[in-house]
């Protein structure tokens, strides 16, 4: 779905000016954006990354992408195996 599916009937007690947040935790991806948008403002990896070895430097969301070496990584994402981890 998109995010515009959100607004069907909006609460009318919240003021014009402000924005509904949006967020679609997915078992892969996060998504964040504002209600009436069809499209989300970001979205990212929806888990953490690891690398492998005694540093064991640890990454969260797309902070994986400043790694220099992708095949050191150890993904551990949110949904493993259908389960909640």
């Amino acid at each position: 779905g998109t995010l515009h599916s959100m607004t069907a009937n909006p609460p009318t007690n919240l003021p014009s000016h402000l924005k509904r947040v949006v967020i679609d935790n997915g078992g892969h991806t996060c998504k964040v954006g504002f209600a009436g948008q069809s499209d989300p403002e970001r979205c990212l990896l929806n888990g953490v990354v690891k690398t492998k070895g005694p540093t064991g430097k640890v990454y969260v969301g797309d902070q994986y992408e400043a790694c220099p070496d992708y095949s050191s990584l150890q993904y551990r994402l949110s949904l493993e195996r259908g389960c909640l981890v």
